[in-house]
């Protein structure tokens, strides 16, 4: 049998990294291609989330010209920049700018929840602060101050989900970019129907909540033909990045901590 390979992509905000492994887990290639950020106004920060899928089909053909068949590339799957929303039309296609984790221009519409949900209650229902960091609040404002293109609105996805449906042609999400949202119950890991009922936001513009491991399928024509790869290469649902660099650096047991060091510095801990 001859050997293979797994290509895993972070999809961050500086740039996308998408990185080449054998099955023994050596690195074998990488790859990086920067993005361009956009601040419109003081506290604001967009993307043209169209970039990432192209930014992640160059970084693909890269690392895949270092195997001589690309068959023997099994699979790829993502690390992906949290609390970020795309807001997307029926067709997939996004209808402005994507607002990512770094935005802060909605903290009209996390004061307006509050009247309604107490950070407590929040915190429960979703097991995140009523910050309005959480993308859900990102997509409140785009309601609120841009009703013309809310109007088109079909699908509101975190950036891993987007770029899910870009490579594979399926809208999915994981717990952990779920999470970001500000929507997902905890316990049940379904949309929460109290936040979804408090926000307006309509739980059939979600994607479907999957584990980070399940595989939706294989790349679609277009991306393989872009990319370099056999069009049998299997899609994973992938994660949040700083989640997939904390599984990456050995952290599984509960008291043990991961300082990622990125664009911003999150510190993760293993819980039971």
């Amino acid at each position: 049998m001859s050997e293979a390979f797994v290509i895993g992509c972070d999809v961050g905000s500086q740039g996308t990294n998408v990185a080449l492994y054998d099955e023994n887990g050596d690195l074998v290639a990488s790859s990086y291609q920067p993005h361009e950020l956009s601040y419109p106004h003081p506290g604001w920060a967009e993307q043209d989330a169209t970039e990432w899928p192209r930014a992640l089909a160059a970084g693909v053909r890269s690392v895949a010209s270092e195997v001589a068949d690309p068959g023997a590339i099994a699979a790829l799957s993502f690390g992906s920049q949290l609390d970020g929303m795309v807001a997307c039309d029926e067709s997939g296609a996004p209808v402005r700018p994507a607002l990512i984790w770094m935005d802060r221009r909605a903290e009209h519409q996390a004061s307006a929840l509050a009247q309604k949900v107490s950070a407590a209650d929040f915190y429960r229902l979703s097991g995140t602060n009523l910050d309005s960091s959480h993308a859900v609040f990102k997509a409140l404002w785009i309601r609120d101050q841009e009703p013309d293109a809310f109007a088109r609105v079909a699908r509101l996805m975190p950036p891993g989900s987007y770029v899910l449906q870009e490579v594979s042609g399926h809208l999915a999400v994981d717990p952990s970019n779920a999470s970001s949202l500000g929507l997902l119950d905890p316990t049940s890991r379904k949309w929460s129907g109290e936040l979804l009922d408090a926000t307006g936001i309509a739980q059939a513009a979600l994607p479907e909540v999957l584990p980070a491991t399940e595989a939706v399928g294989t790349v679609t024509a277009e991306f393989a033909a872009a990319a370099g790869l056999s069009s049998a290469t299997v899609v994973a649902v992938g994660c949040g990045d700083e989640m997939a660099a904390t599984l990456g650096a050995g952290v599984f047991e509960p008291g043990e901590v991961c300082d990622v060091v990125g664009t911003a510095e999150p510190v993760c801990a293993a819980s039971a």
